[in-house]
Formats: C-alpha cells, structure tokens, sequence
C-alpha cells in the first residue's frame, strides 16, 4: 500500500478557493480524520483533536487560520512523539485545508500555558477519543479558576500597596515608618509569589508585561525577610507604584473573564462582573 502523503491528498486541492467562513466544523473533521488517523499509525500516543479559536466560535474571517490542538497521552515522550509529529501534521493538515493550520500540541497532565487552556475549554472534537478531552478540560477549568482568583487577589494587593506609596510620597521609605515600610514590601512579596505559583497559566505573560516588578524579587525578597540589609530606594517605590503593573494585570483578568465565557464556566466565587477597575 502507498505511503500516504502530501500527494494523495491532491483530490482536496481546489479547497484553497473556498473561504474560511465556508469551513464548518463537520467539514474540518471529514477533512482532517484521514490525517489523524495516519498520525496515529506512525505515532500511537496522539490520542484527540479539536478545533478552537474564531473557527470553533464561528466568528472566523474569510482568509483566517485553522488554530488545532492536539492532545497527546500522558506517557508520551516529548521528543519522540511530540516533536516528530508536529511538522508533519502541520504539513498535511495544511494540504488538507488548504490554509495554514496552527497546531497546538499539548501532553495530557503536563504544565498548561494559557493557550493550552483556552484551547481545551473551548475547543471543539474534530477527532479522537472524547475522553481524553473530558479529564484534560477538568484540569484546565481547575487551573483557570485557581488562577484567576490569585491574578484577582494579586491585583487588589497591589491596588493598595500603590494607594499607599502614593497617598504617603517618598515619607513612607522614611525610618519612622519602618513598620509601614515592612508591611509594603511583604506585601509586594506575596504579589509576585501570587503571580508566580506553580501551574499559573498567567505567570509567562506577566513575565513580559509585568517584568519590571517580577525583576525586583531578590531586593523585595531579602528586605521583607530580612535576610540582609537593603536600603530601601526611590527605584523600588518607582517600580511598585507603577500603573502598568495594574494594568498587566488587568489585561489578563480580562483575558480569563473571556475565557470562562467562551466556555460557559464561572469562577470560583461564581462572578466574573467584577474587577471592572478603572485606569
């Protein structure tokens, strides 16, 4: 039997004419099966994959992209399963759709970034086993919630801390408020520790938005345990009272509230109206 290929999938060329908005679910399947399916054959531990992003919302544009996730098992290597699929599937699902195809891959039960979570709670089966879906979305409704309510709790910290360092001025680093000037810096200490919990689906993004406050750890850190001496400096009330902290902060609230929409979920106090702060 031939290899199937780039070249046996010709019959499916002239879809390259047909517009994105044209492109319905049932049809990316039908399209999409023959290549899972081979994909399985040379590589056993791909196990599901959905469509997610405009396309599965149905709000795509004539020349959009395809987004994909494809989920692997548990055991898999990522190396040898993972990375060695990847081109390939990108290549013939490509063909197949005749568009680009943005492929998401993601090891069941490893560390999630948010593209992995709003991938898994929004996506739609295009093939595989509807079990693996089932756990992997349960983890990713968990980590979604627990995140979210951390990025609330490290934004309403950090909210105060900026009331006080501005209501105060540069009095605040003064020795006579020592004790306000204690209290600050352990408050700016469990922020970024808030930020930077394990499975934190936000943590990557903040890493480039909120970068300047994360590269102050070590100074906050030492002087809020008082590990060492540090001299408090003009530079780090600079950094805490910036507002483009706040705002990083907002943008990915804003991002999770969309999120739980998209999927039809709620937080867990159950209200995604809140956090509406103004700038």
């Amino acid at each position: 039997m031939p290899h199937i290929g780039l070249a046996m999938h010709s019959p499916h060329s002239d879809i390259r004419s047909v517009p994105t908005t044209e492109l319905d679910i049932d049809r990316i399947s039908s399209l999409c099966h023959p290549i899972f399916e081979e994909a399985r054959s040379l590589h056993p531990m791909i196990s599901w994959a959905g469509v997610f992003g405009s396309v599965s919302r149905g709000t795509q544009r004539p020349d959009s992209d395809v987004d994909i996730i494809v989920g692997y098992l548990k055991h898999a290597d990522f190396w040898r399963d993972m990375c060695s699929s990847l081109t390939w599937l990108m290549d013939n699902l490509a063909e197949v759709l005749g568009r680009k195809a943005d492929v998401v891959p993601y090891l069941q039960n490893r560390e999630m970034a948010y593209v992995h979570i709003e991938a898994l709670l929004t996506a739609k089966t295009i093939w595989g086993d509807a079990s693996w879906l089932i756990t992997s979305r349960g983890s990713a409704g968990q980590i979604l919630r627990q995140g979210y309510a951390r990025m609330k709790k490290a934004r309403e910290m950090l909210s105060c801390v900026q009331e006080t360092i501005l209501s105060f001025k540069t009095e605040w680093m003064s020795p006579e408020h020592e004790a306000l000037c204690s209290s600050i810096f352990e408050d700016a200490l469990t922020i970024i520790n808030l930020i930077k919990a394990p499975d934190n689906p936000f943590y990557r993004e903040l890493q480039r938005t909120a970068a300047d406050l994360l590269a102050k750890e070590d100074v906050i850190r030492a002087y809020a345990q008082e590990r060492e001496a540090q001299q408090v400096t003009r530079d780090i009330g600079t950094v805490l009272s910036n507002q483009q902290n706040i705002d990083a902060l907002l943008a990915i609230i804003g991002a999770a509230k969309q999120t739980f929409r998209r999927a039809g979920l709620a937080p867990l106090n159950g209200n995604i109206a809140e956090d509406t702060a103004t700038k």
